[in-house]
């Protein structure tokens, strides 16, 4: 059954027309229109393959070896970077690994001086042993960490315009 779009009449599914008012049956995107006998169905065609192991299957021609192109020796997109950044990195990268090595070199040598100054005045004088290595070894590794806080810094800020976001 449909309904007629025009006055809204219950109409039979082989008819064309509205059979209150003669209006033509709309062939709309719901498939109102009268049912259309469909194709028959398409078959896969049938394929044969070499049921001997003698017969051979076609031979694709055979591709030749691919050959990598040769090594440009200079990239021309790419930009020379200024001489004072290049410069800035070394020494940051060399600040950031001296500086650190020379305060842990001191901490080591200076343990004794430097543990009787500063233990009694952060533990007091009835300290354990065990406190006062501990403590020292917290200062020391402190000290290392801050020291690489330059060679760090001089790294950030040595970068060239075009590598920052």
């Amino acid at each position: 059954m449909w309904i007629c779009q025009r006055c809204y009449t219950e109409n039979r599914e082989t008819s064309n027309a509205c059979e209150g008012c003669g209006a033509p049956r709309a062939a709309g995107r719901f498939n109102t229109a009268a049912p259309q006998q469909r194709p028959a169905r398409a078959q896969a065609p049938i394929m044969s393959y070499p049921s001997a192991p003698n017969e051979a299957a076609p031979q694709r021609p055979a591709r030749s070896e691919y050959q990598a192109p040769p090594p440009e020796i200079s990239c021309p997109n790419r930009k020379k970077q200024p001489f004072l950044p290049r410069l800035g990195r070394g020494i940051g990268a060399l600040l950031a690994l001296l500086l650190p090595i020379l305060t842990a070199l001191l901490a080591w040598r200076q343990y004794g001086v430097l543990s009787q100054a500063l233990t009694p005045l952060l533990l007091g004088d009835g300290a354990a042993d065990w406190m006062r290595i501990a403590l020292y070894a917290v200062l020391a590794l402190l000290a290392v960490l801050l020291s690489s806080l330059p060679g760090l810094w001089t790294l950030f800020f040595a970068r060239g315009r075009e590598d920052r976001p």
